[in-house]
């Protein structure tokens, strides 16, 4: 019924438990399929010692990194529905059963989420949910904030909708699953399961989201690109996909200013697929990039997000990395 895809790179520590929460799960129909990129530790003993599981499949592969073993595993999955968890996180027991309880109830989508939990390396613990929902499984405007509805370990993805966007590309060292998902989204319908059922582990060894560096940036401008190149071939729908795209623009570009960080500022003005910032007015990308004008920049911003408020949307800022 459904394919788990988990890519392991030097894992050890957190395999086992990962591992476990799948193989709890109260829904059975499902292989794993754990692609080995190029581990130099004992992650893989890990499974073979302690697992005796004829629905687990291990693919190795060199270290190619992370996008390159998921597409890897969605290249040898047996099923439709993809469900993809990174080897630090965590499902709670119900997970694919609501999953496949959504896809039942909405079979013509394309990718189904869940609410989740962020488990931070200080201890503390994020609800990531939209509290604005009231049904339990729903349909979901998806660009009304993409980051509380999305978590790569909460989202289950058809295969033929994954291959026609892609995959996840495989250059970027961060944002790839954004890349993917929001691509997703412009082609298909999206449904949201209002329950607390995934839990991504923050502070983890060899986790891609824990430095900020030239490459990250690089990647995230490479995201943004792909994607509006997406919309624009896919006939510029869902509309909504582009309201909230400037505004998360906008929120890069507050922080790049308050932070003083100009040359990333610089870097992401000048890197933007030209189609994309001439969404935004002459005026707006002038002032930006006027470092005198920073303190009038940071006020516009704040007015747009103001806006963004009262027409209902949530904050960004929280989950967006």
């Amino acid at each position: 019924m459904i394919t788990v895809i988990i890519p392991v790179y030097n894992k050890q520590t957190t395999i086992q438990q990962t591992l476990t929460s799948v193989i709890n799960q109260s829904f059975k129909d499902f292989e794993i399929v754990i692609v080995d990129d190029g581990s130099t530790d004992n992650s893989i003993s890990i499974v073979n010692n302690n697992f005796n599981d004829n629905r687990i499949k291990i693919i190795s592969q060199k270290n190619q990194g992370v996008s390159i073993a998921r597409n890897h595993g969605v290249f040898h999955s047996r099923y439709e529905l993809i469900a993809f968890l990174d080897a630090d996180d965590l499902w709670n027991e119900k997970y694919l059963e609501f999953m496949v309880k959504a896809y039942k109830m909405f079979p013509d989508s394309g990718m189904y989420c869940c609410a989740g939990y962020v488990k931070n390396a200080d201890g503390s613990l994020l609800e990531r949910v939209d509290s604005k929902i009231i049904n339990p499984i729903s349909r979901i405007d998806f660009f009304q904030n993409p980051h509380i509805y999305l978590h790569t370990s909460s989202t289950v993805v058809k295969k033929n909708v994954f291959n026609i966007v892609g995959g996840f590309p495989e250059k970027m060292i961060r944002n790839q699953d954004f890349a993917l998902f929001f691509s997703v989204a412009l082609i298909s319908d999206v449904v949201y399961c209002n329950h607390l059922l995934s839990s991504y582990v923050g502070g983890v060894a060899n986790q891609a989201t824990s430095s900020f560096s030239d490459k990250t940036l690089e990647s995230i401008i490479w995201r943004y690109n792909h994607v509006h190149r997406n919309w624009i071939k896919f006939k510029k729908k869902p509309y909504l996909y582009l309201v909230f795209t400037k505004y998360e623009i906008r929120h890069r570009i507050k922080n790049f200013i308050v932070n003083n960080q100009f040359a990333h500022l610089y870097t992401f003005l000048n890197d933007l697929d030209s189609e994309l910032m001439n969404e935004f007015s002459f005026s707006e990308r002038f002032l930006y990039k006027k470092t005198f004008l920073k303190r009038i920049s940071i006020l516009y911003i704040n007015l747009t997000k103001v806006r963004w408020r009262l027409r209902g949307f949530q904050r960004v800022n929280k989950y967006l990395n």
